[in-house]
């Protein structure tokens, strides 16, 4: 049996990352909507539910994301930092429960939207990587080469 071609490595990766990505924002949405809806007698349950639900199949994700990534030996350093931060909230969140102090709950703010981000990020980098070869900066703008070329590829002019 043969290894799989590094396009399916990748598109294995950035399948896994979507989906931790559309996890999270699920978090997301469901954490908001309980911090907005604090007021004295307001149902937040399902809220809450939704809340632990879809953070523990995003950890789920996170952790095939990170497994796969070892595994595949793709994109290693971002998956252990997501799993790094999926470590990071699940603890936070066991610690300081359904009521977190203040700096507690900006962490888990600040954590689960570096999360998120850091997993769109994998998701992009495993559909388009960049190019192992060329000037990191261009010499006509500031901005950079790389950050450049996804888009220009994409209408077919080479930057």
């Amino acid at each position: 049996m043969h290894a799989p071609s590094a396009e399916r490595r990748l598109a294995t990766s950035a399948a896994l990352a979507a989906a931790g990505w559309a996890l999270m924002l699920a978090v997301v949405a469901a954490s908001a909507y309980i911090r907005m809806s604090a007021a004295p007698g307001a149902d937040v349950d399902f809220a809450r539910g939704a809340h632990r639900a879809s953070a523990s199949l995003a950890g789920l994700a996170v952790l095939l994301v990170a497994a796969h990534a070892l595994w595949r030996r793709t994109l290693v350093p971002a998956a252990l930092a997501a799993l790094a931060l999926t470590v990071f909230l699940a603890l936070l969140g066991r610690a300081t429960g359904a009521a977190p102090p203040p700096p507690a709950a900006l962490g888990n703010l600040l954590a689960g939207v570096a999360l998120t981000a850091l997993l769109a990020w994998i998701f992009g980098r495993a559909r388009a990587p960049w190019p192992a070869a060329g000037p990191i900066w261009s010499s006509t703008t500031a901005i950079p080469t790389r950050m450049r070329r996804p888009w220009c590829r994409s209408y077919g002019v080479w930057a």
